[in-house]
């Protein structure tokens, strides 16, 4: 609401990751960071394979589309591009030129540096089980984020 008052007119980008993706490398960023209070995290198998994980606020979180739609109370459709984070890390120069379009700016604008500056939390192997979880638990919202976008992400 408070965007909206300030610049009603504005044009919002929003960078998708993989929910399976983003949801591991949040559990393994948040377990480092506690590790470093002395806090036991829990171990991601008892995350995930939790009864009822599938509806639990852990997964709920992490979906897109809620926050999507809010952004559309205040903002038309138009005036919001989506993009897949991973298509941004294989061509950046392509994504931002995408961007530029979209902004009206010039699109040859060369951008002073596009290198990703995060630095890659150290993670633990993750069981084909847990991926399969992840992703099947995402499924059913990442259907409705790509009908909602017109747009399938191939998650």
């Amino acid at each position: 609401d408070r965007i909206n008052r300030m610049l009603p007119e504005a044009k919002l980008i929003v960078l998708l990751r993989d929910p399976t993706q983003r949801f591991l490398s949040g559990y393994f960023y948040k377990k480092q960071k506690e590790n470093h209070k002395h806090i036991k995290y829990p171990p991601l198998e008892e995350v995930v394979l939790a009864e009822g994980f599938e509806n639990s606020e852990t997964l709920l979180s992490q979906l897109y589309l809620p926050k999507l739609k809010m952004y559309n109370d205040y903002y038309e459709r138009g005036n919001l591009l989506v993009i897949k984070s991973g298509d941004y890390f294989k061509s950046p120069e392509k994504i931002l030129s995408q961007i530029c379009d979209y902004l009206n700016i010039d699109s040859e604008y060369k951008f002073p540096s596009i290198k990703s500056r995060n630095r890659a939390v150290l993670r633990e192997p993750v069981s084909e089980e847990i991926v399969e979880k992840l992703d099947a638990a995402f499924a059913p919202h990442n259907e409705l984020l790509y009908k909602y976008i017109n747009r399938d992400l191939g998650w």
